[in-house]
């Protein structure tokens, strides 16, 4: 019985030995599954999560086989390193094969990884070494602050996101009174946000909007405020931010930029009314100010997609109004002239004819290339306006400048016509003028 046992002892051991040998040994992978594999890597890695993108990359370096799949695993795995601050330790990982994949068929492209890795980093340390001579031979001034701020900015772009942090804090401790100053604040911000040190970055968003709040470095500081708390999820503390900044600092860039932050949330959110009232408060109270513009802008687009999402047959009333909104603010000549020659048709339909040649006015009116390209088209509008009204003898003469500049064929035809139906209609109105015998 002992034996029994023993035996039952051991067979257990060897299938417990057998599992995790086998679960230690990944499954190679088809072509087909390791780029799907790699695709997904490649979504993580655009999201911002390059531990786990790093993960998955890995395992495809350790269980495929396909070429490009490897090279392409190995890539997205040195791409990780860098984006996490690691410069060493994406050399590393090119340099030892052993270290990030098991399959020798990638030599020629890890060489080549190497050669261009290492390249790189001779041209940072020369640049940094460059910008480190200017800030030695400039101290205290704004060359040397200047300097201090590029090697921040240097290291971000080769992803040392430690390094440009402390390279920036020096900006900011060395040239206070500098014009770099605020904008290497802004810079900590963002790595402190990208860190996930969220107080952090709201600390010196904070900082710079209240130093300095009506410039273009606190409007900035704003947007990237609104921009993280969304991303946290928390678009009420958004709205509540933007709202305290509008507060604190009236009739300055971070209050202009924060009441149309406040206008983008409540858009992307669906409140249609909110946005429309948040983005017409910017654009009203902060005449100015850049955001003006955008602002004019997005209620411009507010009110096109407003037309574009009428469901059926489209409510000609309705298109109307949102069309005159969308003329009145849009910043965009190109898109205005179009949108009020829509306007003018409409009105002709709706026999408006008044309101029709009001908007064709605002057109030729202008003659920069957007409304001059509409020109023609708005007087032949207007022709047609009058002939429909019953302003005959209107008509006729319209009719006729255009004939008399016309020379497309077809369209000499189609103006002919209208000439000919015009006299006939001023000869109907006189007959029917003139009392009968």
């Amino acid at each position: 019985m002992r034996l029994q046992r023993l035996g039952w002892m051991i067979a257990g051991i060897l299938l417990f030995a057998v599992s995790v040998l086998a679960a230690e040994t990944p499954a190679r992978l088809t072509a087909d599954e390791a780029f799907a594999k790699l695709e997904r890597a490649q979504y993580v890695f655009t999201a911002g999560r390059f531990a786990e993108a790093e993960s998955v990359a890995r395992e495809i370096a350790l269980a495929a086989d396909d070429p490009g799949a490897l090279s392409g695993a190995v890539d997205l795995i040195a791409l990780c390193r860098l984006s996490e601050g690691d410069f060493d330790g994406a050399t590393k990982a090119l340099e030892d094969p052993k270290a990030s994949i098991a399959n020798p068929t990638v030599q020629a492209y890890l060489d080549k990884r190497i050669a261009d890795t290492q390249a790189k980093q001779a041209a940072h340390d020369q640049a940094i070494t460059s910008l480190e001579a200017i800030v030695t031979a400039h101290p205290g001034d704004e060359t040397g602050a200047d300097a201090a701020y590029r090697i921040g900015e240097t290291e971000t772009f080769w992803a040392r996101y430690p390094q440009a942090l402390a390279a920036f804090g020096r900006v900011v401790s060395n040239y206070g009174s500098s014009s770099r100053a605020l904008l290497a604040r802004l810079a900590m911000g963002d790595l402190q946000e990208r860190a996930g040190r969220h107080a952090e970055a709201d600390a010196l968003y904070a900082e710079v909007i209240e130093r300095a709040p009506n410039t273009l470095c606190a409007a900035q500081a704003v947007a990237r405020t609104k921009a993280a708390l969304v991303a946290r999820g928390d678009t009420a503390g958004a709205i509540r931010r933007m709202n305290e900044i509008v507060n604190a600092h009236p009739k300055t860039e971070a209050a202009a930029r924060a009441q149309f932050c406040i206008g983008e949330i409540h858009a992307v959110a669906g409140h249609t009314i909110e946005a429309e009232a948040a983005f017409v408060c910017a654009a009203r109270e902060y005449p100015t100010s850049p955001v003006v513009r955008e602002a004019k802008d997005e209620l411009a687009q507010m009110y096109y997609s407003l037309v574009a999402a009428t469901p059926g047959e489209q409510d000609l009333a309705s298109a109307l109004e949102s069309w005159r909104k969308a003329a009145h603010v849009d910043p965009d000549p190109v898109r205005r002239a179009e949108t009020l020659y829509r306007i003018a048709i409409v009105c002709q339909q709706l026999a408006k004819y008044d309101d029709a040649r009001a908007a064709a006015d605002e057109i030729l009116k202008d003659s920069s290339p957007p409304y001059a390209k509409w020109h023609e088209a708005t007087r032949e509008l207007v022709a047609n306006a009058y002939y429909q009204e019953g302003k005959c003898a209107e008509a006729l003469t319209r009719f006729q400048a255009l004939l008399a500049n016309c020379y497309d064929s077809d369209r000499l035809k189609v103006l002919q016509r209208m000439v000919d139906e015009s006299k006939r209609c001023i000869a109907e109105q006189q007959a029917a003028a003139t009392p009968s015998e």
